[in-house]
């Protein structure tokens, strides 16, 4: 029977037989069935180590138990709804039971305890222990809580993410973005939102500043859902060796007018009516490092795009495109407006009260019944 033992619980038998029964077995000597019957009181509190009680249970005449301050081991309790028991591994001979339990919580923010009925407060492990009543000896058994609720939380996105230089469009469901910076930026602000409360962000991986040195760069997000599952968002951010020298446009944005463009073209000729005092411009470059600015009839440059008045006759507005090497490109449009009056002489609508008409602009007359 020794191996049914623990083999600090073993010595505690062996030496309890011993001495009810004058005999000098050693630690060595595998006891019988029926020699375990002759063991009425089995103190093992000078024993360490006894950590379960296997095998106990074939002291069937045992009628007094003493461990010390040796604590058994329960086994290991995850809670996934609101209430559970304590796993006990004691099983105890029928003479003997175990009264007077209390129980401590290492974290008491996590479970807590009421008529060994463990309730969960929030997510998260601790040991519990018990103490009890044996034949008027204590004993302890400490137990594995984790409360892992099954409707935690899943979500690892976020609502937002943008930096504070270089572009790019950001979709919560999509991971790996990347932009390019000129080289003047040696560091950039990581802005990030998470899209559910209960989620948080990974320490060191959260919004934040970061340097960046020349060529290319890893920004990583990194969001811990509810249940501790992770989701990683990938910036590739790569900051120019501040040597590109495109100054090429990839197009020209016009609210009138048609062109046919070509980025290797820098000038273009187109008329507008007359009735056209107005026209918006923009200058979309193929570089992200390069830099626009339009320049209208009057003189008055902005950055990218402008809103410029028309006089009858040529107009003419520039779109400079620098390089970020510093070499500019300059592209004309060379605007008419034309000086005659408007050939469109239609009724855009026709009401007459107390009357209906299907109304057509080229249509001049009409019956009213």
């Amino acid at each position: 029977m020794k191996d049914a033992f623990n083999d600090e619980l073993y010595k505690c038998v062996i030496d309890a037989y011993n001495k009810e029964n004058n005999e000098s077995k050693n630690y060595s000597y595998n006891i019988t069935i029926e020699e375990l019957d002759t063991i009425n009181a089995l103190d093992c509190s000078k024993y360490k180590g006894i950590d379960n009680l296997s095998g106990l249970t074939y002291l069937t005449n045992l009628t007094s138990l003493n461990l010390g301050k040796n604590v058994i081991l329960g086994g290991s309790t995850t809670l996934t709804n609101t209430t559970g028991k304590l796993k006990s591994t004691i099983v105890l001979p029928n003479n003997l039971t175990i009264t007077n339990k209390t129980y401590k919580i290492d974290d008491p923010s996590i479970v807590k305890i009421s008529n060994d009925v463990v309730t969960s407060l929030k997510k998260g492990s601790t040991y519990v222990t018990m103490t009890g009543k044996v034949s008027g000896n204590n004993i302890s058994e400490r137990y594995l809580v984790t409360v892992s609720p099954s409707n935690l939380s899943t979500n690892t996105r976020l609502s937002s993410l943008y930096l504070s230089k270089g572009e790019f469009r950001f979709d919560s469901n999509q991971r790996n973005y990347s932009t390019i910076v000129d080289n003047a930026v040696d560091s950039v602000v990581i802005t990030a939102t998470l899209s559910d409360k209960k989620s948080k962000f990974v320490t060191g991986y959260g919004p934040r500043t970061v340097k960046l040195n020349v060529g290319t760069n890893i920004l990583e997000v990194k969001v811990q859902a509810e249940d501790d599952s992770v989701g990683t968002y990938i910036i590739s951010v790569i900051r120019s060796d501040g040597e590109d020298n495109n100054n090429k446009l990839a197009n020209i944005e016009l609210s009138v007018g048609k062109i046919d463009f070509d980025s290797e073209m820098y000038t273009y000729n187109f008329s507008v009516a007359s009735n056209v005092d107005e026209i918006y411009v923009k200058g979309v470059a193929e570089s992200p490092l390069s830099k626009v600015t339009v320049t209208d009839i009057s003189g008055n440059t902005k950055d990218d795009k402008i809103s410029s008045k028309l006089k009858v006759g040529t107009n003419k507005i520039i779109i400079t495109v620098n390089s970020e090497s510093n070499t500019p490109q300059n592209y004309e449009l060379i605007i008419n407006r034309e000086d005659y009056d408007s050939e469109d002489n239609y009724l855009e609508s026709l009401n007459i009260k107390n009357y209906s008409i299907n109304f057509k602009r080229d249509t001049y007359n009409y019956n009213l019944n």
